[in-house]
């Protein structure tokens, strides 16, 4: 689930933003409402928080500075469109969100923002899967596979050639073959730097095999869905 605090003086839109964020509830939840700058620093400090919506135009516009509260997402109320900000603590403003603009608005920005975030923590998870393979990042056919992870994923599907290959080759003005190549080329390679016993254990070998591409990114699909 993910937290959001809720920083304002304003009831009224405070209800208008919970009303809003109603629609989005089995993604989020409120976590706190804060009137004031000491309740705020007690909730960022004693809790969990992923986001906070910091409607400054009737806080203080001094963010909390606090190198102890790490990975936070901001968002910013304002009635100006460009205020001047400082960190909060170390972590920068994801976005600023004029007032006037509404509770819907505010809610399809912080729906972006959550997706934006949940998208590069499982491109993160990919890394580090073929990170773990001995899979070189510095590759270009590692690059590809990536991209092809990603693209299986949200495409439910393994049709290589036809449906993942062809979106690649268009995205970086390839041909599907040199995109093929290089994507074995790159397992080739990791094949023989990674460990025998390592590979057994991972895709579950009963010998030393070298694993297609195909079960490579199946494999990598099913250990970042846990």
């Amino acid at each position: 689930m993910y937290n959001i605090l809720i920083a304002s003086k304003d009831i009224n839109y405070i209800k208008s933003v919970i009303n809003e964020l109603s629609c989005i509830q089995k993604r989020v939840r409120i976590s706190h409402i804060c009137t004031i700058q000491q309740e705020i620093i007690g909730a960022l400090q004693n809790n969990s928080i992923n986001m906070i919506i910091l409607d400054i135009n009737n806080l203080s516009n001094r963010l909390i500075s606090n190198s102890s509260i790490k990975n936070i997402k901001v968002v910013v109320i304002s009635e100006k469109e460009r205020p001047t900000l400082e960190y909060f603590g170390k972590q920068p403003i994801s976005k600023v969100i004029p007032k006037n603009k509404g509770g819907k608005y505010l809610v399809k920005q912080i729906e972006k923002i959550i997706e934006n975030e949940f998208e590069e923590n499982v491109n993160k998870k990919i890394i580090r899967e073929v990170e773990y393979l001995h899979y070189d990042l510095s590759s270009i056919g590692t690059s590809y596979l990536i991209d092809t992870i990603l693209i299986a994923r949200k495409k439910k599907m393994l049709n290589l050639e036809k449906d993942i290959y062809k979106t690649i080759a268009n995205k970086y003005s390839k041909s599907v073959n040199n995109i093929k190549w290089n994507i074995y080329n790159a397992t080739n390679n990791m094949y023989y730097e990674c460990e025998s016993n390592k590979l057994k254990e991972y895709f579950k070998f009963y010998q030393d095999t070298k694993p297609k591409v195909k079960m490579v990114i199946s494999t990598i699909l099913n250990k970042i869905s846990y």
